[in-house]
């Protein structure tokens, strides 16, 4: 096999050497820049290859930029077991792993708006319906329902992408690139949500959404854009929802989105609409009062709610429950309630329960912000407490099914410190046990419910829902009556936990009911957990142990116009805490960071005069590499891909850039097919290997 040099680069150096001065190990970046090997591929790494995995790296001073070399750690837990049929619970600490999600905070950039939408004050027609209205005190029949706070609007000035393009103004950016930017108002919402409709995004480009008066933005990159597309796409979804971008709620009336190009990049390659926003009315995180009145005056629950403030015996359990709020595709927002669950190899992955009536589908899930800690503040205190955390960066909808109404979710997003993987017990539950409910009626505070689970029953039915008594054999849901606190409206999909041996276990999630005041009359039921885990659950709940995939990680240098790759999230995130001129993009594919059976070895490289990356899977071009290039400096091993195409992986493309000289990689054939038919400069090498596009099997499961 030949290989022929490529013409040196002579543009900028990459500031990536201030920041990894010395570093190595954990990933790379998109090429060399100057190192011109024709790639091969049919050459791989050969198992014979170095087996230690890199172990230090560079992290950055965030004072000076300075990098120095800092030992890498690693996270695990061994399984605690309390014996056959249970999975224990386990907080979620500050040494933890952690991710850096789409919609991540970030400091905000003012600027000026050149196309300012500002929309009067919903009418009672629109609103007409969106406002639940009071039922008989002494019933809570809707109590299967979510809470609805936001109501769809339409946006003609912005709905067509050619009208609203035409209207942007470009100006200069901090990073030598361009920026425009819509502010959209509509009048007395206590927040905004913005619905993009994405047809084309810049590689190298960044949406950022903020608030008047903030100064904090919410980032994505429009990599991770139209990943999050991608997803939907390979969920099913068709035609507007799928290719549909939901905004976060930054809770005012108005919400400011920038559209940054890098340098030298054409407006033209953004292209996209905004055909309507979400109007929401309530903010969910207030509450006219922790006593548990309607969030909209229908002082339903007020008389017989229990604040979970009052009871710090349950304060382990209510750290893993979440107030949801998600955005359906007819534009309407509503509030659930979910659970952090915890995994039999306690791998700190956010498992997410929630009901399949609140979500059931990829485009919901991928709206889904969750909110934690939203207790009073005190025992009965009508004070929201100060610790509630938001986490806004959506989920991964993983399995979702109306037997049980169960929607199990991965969340994007690191759930905060202090947050709990809630236990739960995969056996059948003895009728009598005594349960707890925890939950956010009306999407208010967290309230808590104390009674005994007195049936199996089956259920069917969507709005005209309805159960018949059963057996543990075929009922599909457990019937459970209060003795104190109730549910209600936005209690939808909250956890039910039984104690046992003196640890309290998730058994079932809300369906709904008739639960009341009145004690006498009416139930609740709830989609078993040991049937849902039996069924599909247990594929992730119960994974065989195996080596955790990594994520390689992609930044673009906006200086330089070169993309760098890492497999370390120490190594991600000093470039995300420095924010010297990288746009994060997110984990673009999946590896192994030790080597596995039918595994090969991807090396890194790094040019030492201008800090420019470069892999390769092939061990004859890492040979040729080391003896034709003494300027680049072998570290060694980034991670481990797949060997052979199968078993789930995918081809990771590479490309290489006539005007860096360096290389590109991705594993979305749709991008690949965008810088194909869009960049020029970048020359398609083919299939560089093979690796995966989750951490583990993340293929939809159910009905």
């Amino acid at each position: 096999m030949s290989y022929t040099l490529r013409r040196w680069f002579n543009g900028s150096v990459m500031v990536l050497a201030a920041l990894l001065l010395g570093a190595c190990g954990g990933g790379g970046s998109g090429g060399t820049a100057g190192l011109g090997a024709a790639f091969n591929s049919g050459a791989s790494a050969s198992s014979s290859a170095p087996t230690a995995p890199i172990e230090s790296i560079g992290t950055v001073a965030a004072s000076s930029g300075v990098a120095t070399g800092v030992s890498s750690s690693t996270w695990s837990t061994s399984s605690p077991s309390n014996g056959p049929g249970v999975i224990e619970s386990m907080p979620r600490s500050a040494e933890m792993p952690a991710s850096v999600s789409p919609m991540r905070p970030l400091r905000a950039h003012a600027m000026p708006a050149s196309v300012d939408v500002v929309l009067a004050p919903p009418t009672k027609q629109e609103l007409l319906g969106t406002v639940r209205q009071a039922a008989p005190s002494s019933s809570l029949s809707d109590s299967g329902q979510p809470t609805r706070i936001g109501t769809a609007r339409l946006l003609p000035q912005t709905a067509d992408a050619d009208v609203l393009m035409a209207q942007l103004a470009w100006q200069p950016s901090a990073a030598g690139g361009r920026i425009a930017t819509i502010r959209f108002q509509s009048s007395k919402a206590r927040g905004v949500r913005l619905a993009l409709r994405v047809e084309r995004l810049p590689l190298g480009g960044v949406i950022r959404f903020r608030a008047d008066g903030s100064a904090q933005s919410f980032e994505l990159s429009a990599r991770e854009a139209l990943a999050l597309i991608e997803r939907n796409l390979g969920a099913g979804a068709a035609g507007e929802a799928a290719h549909t971008l939901w905004s976060p709620n930054l809770h005012g009336d108005a919400i400011t989105m920038d559209l940054e190009l890098p340098p030298g990049a054409d407006p033209a390659a953004f292209r996209l609409s905004v055909p309507r926003l979400s109007h929401v009315y309530d903010d969910p995180r207030e509450a006219p009062s922790v006593a548990g009145e309607d969030r909209v005056g229908t002082n339903k629950t007020s008389a017989c709610s229990l604040d979970v403030s009052c009871q710090p015996e349950y304060d382990e359990e209510s750290r893993a429950v979440a107030l949801m709020e998600f955005v359906k595709d007819d534009g309407n927002t509503y509030l659930c309630t979910g659970t952090l669950l915890n995994d039999s190899a306690s791998s700190g992955t956010p498992y997410f329960l929630g009901a399949n009536h609140c979500i059931s589908a990829q485009t919901e899930a991928s709206s889904l912000t969750t909110y934690w800690f939203y207790r009073s503040a005190s025992c009965d205190s009508k004070v929201i407490g100060s610790g509630i955390r938001s986490v806004t960066s959506g989920a991964v909808l993983l399995y979702a099914s109306a037997s049980t109404d169960t929607s199990f979710m991965r969340l994007n997003g690191t759930p905060p410190v202090g947050a709990v993987y809630a236990g739960s017990r995969i056996d059948t539950v003895s009728i009598g046990a005594d349960v707890l409910g925890l939950h956010h009626p009306e999407g208010g505070p967290q309230k808590y419910s104390i009674g005994a689970a007195t049936d199996f029953a089956v259920c069917q039915g969507g709005s005209s829902f309805s159960c018949q008594r059963s057996d543990s054999a075929d009922g599909n849901y457990l019937v459970v009556i209060w003795r104190a606190g109730v549910t209600g409206a936005g209690s939808s999909g909250s956890g039910l936990f039984m104690t046992e041996a003196g640890k309290r276990y998730l058994v079932g999630q809300l369906r709904g009911g008739s639960s009341s005041c009145d004690a006498t009359s009416g139930a609740d039921v709830y989609g078993r957990f040991d049937v849902a885990y039996n069924a599909a659950l247990a594929t992730w709940l119960n994974a065989p142990t195996a080596p955790q995939r990594t994520g390689v990680f992609r930044f673009y240098n906006v200086g330089s116009g070169v993309h760098f790759y890492t497999a370390s999230a120490r190594e991600r995130d000093a470039l995300v805490a420095a924010n010297v001129d990288y746009v994060y993009e997110g984990p673009v594919f999946y590896a192994y960071g030790a080597p596995v059976a039918g595994s090969s070895a991807v090396f890194r490289f790094v040019d030492t005069r201008s800090s420019a990356h470069f892999y390769t899977g092939s061990l004859a071009e890492r040979s040729y590499v080391a003896d034709s290039y003494p300027e680049y400096h072998d570290e060694g091993i980034g991670w481990y891909a797949d060997a052979s195409a199968g078993g789930g992986s995918v081809p990771i493309y590479r490309f290489y850039n006539s005007s860096t000289g360096t290389h590109f990689y991705t594993a979305s054939a749709n991008e690949r097919d965008e810088v194909i038919a869009r960049y020029r400069q970048f020359e398609f090498e083919g299939i560089a290997y093979q690796a995966w596009t989750s951490a583990a099997n993340e293929a939809r499961v159910g009905p």
